[in-house]
C-alpha cells in the first residue's frame, strides 16, 4: 500500500463544504490505469488535477476551475464534470470548456459516468432519477422512473456494465442509511432489478467481481456481468472506507457513495474515514444580544445533528428531528425533567412535526399521509388524509382545527395545503412553485411564506386561506418567516451575509394587515436557514430557539491510499 497526497496546497474534495466529501467521489483513473484525475481545493475553490502514478507531483487542468463530480471518456480524450449549473467537459489537456447541457442542482449531480457511444448517466437532484444525455449535447432524458415520493427515495451513482446498455445504480432512502440496494436496469428503460440488498455504489471490477459499499466497508462478491447477478456470498475487502451518510443542508440528500476508485490495472484508491452525515451540534438559546446560551437537556442527549426544532404551546418541551449518519430521528428535550426522550413511534418525514394546540398530541407525515400520534401512548395512531405519490410534512396545527402542510410529488418543490377540522382531504392554499417554508397567524387568518418567485427570495404575507392581495414583508432577501404567539411580529431570516441575521416586522391588523419596516434584531455567525422547512422556533417572546455551530470540524482530507494489482487479491484473503 502506498500514500497519496492532493497537489500541495490543496485538500481533497472542497474542504469541509456540503458539496464536499463524502458527498460525491473526488478521483477517477484514466482509461489506461496510469493517471489519477483528482478534484481538490485550495481556499475552497475547486479545481481538477491530474497526476500520473508515477510521478509525485499534479498538475491542474485548464477549463477546470469551480469543477466537481468529475468522470472520464472512455477514450480518456475527455473530462467531464460538472460547474456552474452546467454539465460540462473538457479536453484532458485542458481547454475552453464545453457545455453539455444545463443542470441546475445545489450541488451537483448525484455521480455521473460516461459509457460508449458517448452516452453519459447521472443522478438527477430534481427529479430523484437516473438521466442520460448525449455527452455531444442535447437535453437530458430519464432512464429510471422517478422514485414515488411517498417512500422518500433517490436513484444515485450510477455505473455502466460493459455492453454500454445496461447501468447500475444505487437506489437510497433519504432518511435511513441502512434501506438501500444497488439495481441493474437497461439505459433505454424498462424495469429495475435489485442486484444486492443493504448495498450502495455498485462498480464493476477489472477481475469480473462487483465492487460495493455497506455502511462504510468496502464490499466484493462473484457476479456475472452477462445476467447481472451476483454469486455466492460478499466479503469485506477493507473496513473504514469514508463514505457518504445521511446529509442534513442545502438540498444535499444522502448518496451512498464511497470513497474509492479502481484503475483498469486493478489498482485501488481510496480515502479511509467515517461513514460521514450532518456534523454534530446541539441547540441553544439566542436573544436579542446575539448571544447564545445551552438549550440542550442535561440528561440523555442524542448523538447527531439538530435539525427542525418545534417549542411545545406550554414552552416546556420541543420537538427536535435528530439526523446520525444512518438515520433521522424525531427527539424531544423536554426542559422541565431536563431530559432527553426519544419519538420512536413517531417515524416522521425528516423528524419534522408539530404540537396539537394543547400540547398533548403531534402531527406527523408519515410518507404519504397525515398522521396524528400520542406521544404517551394513551390512543392509537390516527391517519387523517393519505395523498398517493406525495410526501407529506405539517407546518401547523391551529386552534380551530385546520392543519396546515406541505405536499411533494419531488421532494423538491411543494404545494402547501389545508385540512379542514373534519374533512378528509386538503384543498390547495399555494400551489407549486410559488413558494415554500410558510408558517400561519395563530389567529389563522394570515399565512407567510418565503416566495420561489423572486431572486432573492423575499418574505411574502397575505390573507389564509385566500384568495387575497400579497404583501411583501421583506426586501432585499428573507426566509424562514415565524410568527410571534400573540400575532403581532413576523420574524425571518436574512441569509444575504455570511451566518444569519434576524429580523423583525410589526404586524397590525384591523380590516386588512399591515406590516412595519424590518429592523434587524441581532446578527449570528452561525447559519441557522433552511430551504424547504424552517429549522429555528421562538420560546418565550424575544428568545429564539436555534442550533449552535458543529461541535467540530471535519477533517480535511489530504492524502489517499493507493494498492497496487489490488484486483489479483479480490476473493483471497485480505
Amino acid at each position: 500500500m502506498r500514500l497519496s497526497t492532493p497537489p500541495a496546497g490543496t485538500v481533497l474534495g472542497d474542504d469541509d463544504s456540503i458539496a464536499g466529501l463524502p458527498m460525491h467521489l473526488p478521483m477517477v483513473f484514466t482509461p489506461d490505469g496510469k493517471s489519477l484525475i483528482i478534484q481538490a481545493a485550495r481556499d475552497g475553490k475547486p479545481q481538477l488535477f491530474i497526476r500520473s502514478l508515477d510521478r509525485p507531483d499534479a498538475r491542474p487542468i485548464a477549463g477546470t476551475e469551480e469543477a466537481r463530480v468529475p468522470f472520464i471518456s472512455p477514450d480518456g480524450k475527455w473530462i467531464g464534470f460538472w460547474a456552474s449549473g452546467e454539465l460540462r467537459k473538457v479536453p484532458i489537456e485542458g481547454g475552453a470548456p464545453v457545455v453539455i447541457c444545463p443542470l441546475v442542482a445545489p450541488v451537483g449531480p448525484y455521480g455521473a459516468t460516461w459509457t460508449v457511444g458517448d452516452l453519459i448517466a447521472f443522478g438527477d437532484h430534481g427529479s430523484g432519477r437516473i438521466m442520460r444525455v448525449s455527452a455531444n449535447g442535447g437535453t437530458p432524458i430519464p432512464v429510471t422512473a422517478t422514485p414515488p415520493p411517498a417512500t422518500g427515495r433517490r436513484h444515485v451513482a450510477p455505473s455502466f456494465l460493459p455492453d454500454g446498455k445496461r447501468l447500475l445504480f444505487s437506489d437510497v432512502s433519504i432518511t435511513d442509511a441502512k434501506d438501500t440496494r444497488v439495481m441493474v436496469q437497461s439505459v433505454d428503460g424498462g424495469e429495475a432489478r435489485t442486484v444486492v440488498d443493504a448495498a450502495t455504489d455498485g462498480r464493476l471490477l477489472p477481475s469480473g467481481q462487483l465492487a460495493f459499499m455497506r455502511l462504510g466497508t468496502l464490499m466484493t462478491v462473484a457476479f456475472d456481468p452477462a445476467s447481472a447477478e451476483i454469486r455466492g456470498d460478499a466479503v469485506a475487502a477493507f473496513a473504514g472506507v469514508m463514505q457518504s451518510g445521511l446529509r442534513g443542508r442545502n438540498g444535499a440528500f444522502n448518496t451512498g457513495a464511497g470513497m474509492f476508485a479502481v484503475s483498469s490495472l486493478g489498482t485501488l484508491a481510496m480515502l479511509k474515514g467515517p461513514l460521514t452525515g450532518m456534523s454534530e451540534n446541539a441547540l441553544a438559546w439566542g436573544g436579542a444580544d446575539g448571544r447564545l446560551s445551552s438549550a440542550e437537556p442535561a440528561s440523555g442527549a442524542p448523538n447527531g445533528g439538530r435539525l427542525f426544532t418545534r417549542v411545545s404551546p406550554d414552552r416546556s418541551r420541543a420537538l427536535v428531528a435528530v439526523q446520525t449518519p444512518l438515520r433521522v430521528e424525531t427527539w424531544m428535550a423536554d426542559w422541565t425533567r431536563n431530559v432527553w426522550t426519544i419519538c420512536a413511534a413517531c417515524d416522521a418525514n425528516r423528524g419534522a412535526a408539530v404540537w396539537s394546540p394543547n400540547g398533548q398530541r403531534v402531527l406527523i407525515g408519515r410518507n404519504d399521509a397525515l398522521v396524528i400520534h400520542t406521544p404517551d401512548g394513551s390512543a392509537p395512531d390516527q391517519t387523517l388524509v393519505r395523498e398517493a405519490n406525495r410526501f407529506l410534512i405539517p407546518v401547523r396545527w391551529l386552534a380551530d382545527g385546520r392543519m396546515v402542510y406541505t405536499s411533494s410529488p419531488d421532494l423538491v418543490t411543494s404545494e402547501f395545503r389545508m385540512l379542514a377540522a373534519g374533512a378528509d382531504a386538503g384543498t390547495v392554499v399555494i400551489p407549486l412553485g410559488i413558494g415554500y417554508d410558510a408558517d400561519v397567524s395563530p389567529d389563522g387568518r394570515w399565512l407567510a411564506y418565503t416566495s420561489a418567485e423572486s431572486s432573492p427570495a423575499n418574505v411574502i404575507v397575505q390573507p389564509f386561506p385566500g384568495p387575497g392581495p400579497k404583501l411583501p414583508v421583506s426586501a432585499g432577501g428573507g426566509r424562514n418567516p415565524a410568527w410571534s404567539r400573540d400575532g403581532r411580529t413576523l420574524y425571518f431570516l436574512d441569509l444575504n451575509q455570511p451566518g444569519s441575521s434576524v429580523f423583525a416586522a410589526d404586524v397590525r391588523v384591523a380590516d386588512r394587515i399591515t406590516v412595519g419596516t424590518p429592523r434587524q434584531l441581532f446578527h449570528l455567525v452561525d447559519g441557522q436557514g433552511c430551504t424547504m422547512y424552517r429549522c429555528y422556533d421562538i420560546g418565550d417572546e424575544g428568545r429564539f430557539l436555534f442550533r449552535e455551530r458543529p461541535t467540530a470540524r471535519r477533517q480535511s482530507v489530504n492524502r489517499m491510499d493507493l494498492v497496487l494489482n489490488w484486483t489479483a487479491t479480490v476473493g483471497k484473503d485480505q
